[in-house]
């Protein structure tokens, strides 16, 4: 069984920002984007959404 992802201030403004940005661009959010939001840097993005899955 997966461990579970502990929500986290941090987790959740991510969660918030894929959301905002998927309801604005037709169901996606674009790593680019949510880096230049969250101001961090893509990889940054990319680590996250591998921890989110």
């Amino acid at each position: 069984m997966p461990k579970a992802l502990e929500l986290t201030e941090n987790v959740e403004m991510y969660l918030k920002y894929i959301y905002l940005l998927s309801q604005q661009n037709h169901g996606t959010a674009k790593t680019g984007e949510i880096s230049h939001y969250l101001k961090v840097a893509p990889s940054s993005v990319t680590e996250m959404l591998e921890r989110l899955q």
